[in-house]
């Protein structure tokens, strides 16, 4: 619940809450569902290193994932990409490091934030296969476009791999995909 309350909103947003809770409506206070607060939570606690000199974690980023090539290093390309509602389809991608000589086969799948599986995107769970050699891939997920205002809203892609593979996770293994309103009046003033 941390991740609403130290968002800031501007008048409008606070405007549209009371005429809301006046006439009965749903607050535009999104819900967190159990499942993305959890791992908020988690990866909060993860994310605090300690940063002093001489501390272990702050060599972190020096730290071979990859262990000297001898495993592939499977991770997305970014933390985070947005995307217009109308664009109907965003891309995330996919990268591997370290070891490339043989076939690798990572999960994908999506997790509701703000965001709801089949009315604000369609969910994905599938298995992406990384043969020898190759080194990205793309993923499309399909945003549904509706005629409704809403505030901007967000939803996760998780990538998992068997631990019995010559693969590991990297460090980049959420990405946070927002889905950016484009059917209110402020965006096609700031678009014209």
């Amino acid at each position: 619940m941390r991740i609403q309350e130290t968002q800031s909103h501007d008048r409008l947003w606070y405007r549209i809450n009371a005429t809301r809770k006046m006439t009965g409506a749903n607050k535009l206070v999104p819900t967190v569902n159990a499942l993305l607060h959890d791992l908020y939570e988690q990866s909060h606690k993860r994310s605090t290193p300690d940063l002093r000199v001489g501390s272990s974690t702050s060599m972190l980023s020096a730290v071979d994932l990859s262990e000297n090539n001898t495993r592939a290093v499977i991770e997305f390309t970014a933390t985070q990409c947005a995307v217009l509602e109308n664009e109907k389809r965003v891309r995330c991608g996919i990268k591997r490091t370290g070891r490339k000589d043989h076939q690798i086969l990572c999960r994908v799948k999506t997790i509701d934030g703000t965001a709801e599986a089949n009315k604000d995107y369609i969910p994905v769970r599938q298995t992406l296969v990384f043969e020898p050699g190759e080194t990205l891939k793309n993923l499309d997920i399909e945003i549904i476009d509706d005629n409704e205002w809403e505030p901007d809203e967000t939803f996760f892609v998780q990538l998992q791999i068997d631990p019995e593979q010559k693969a590991i996770v990297g460090k980049k293994s959420i990405n946070q995909v927002t889905i950016i309103n484009d059917d209110g009046k402020e965006l096609k003033y700031l678009l014209y």
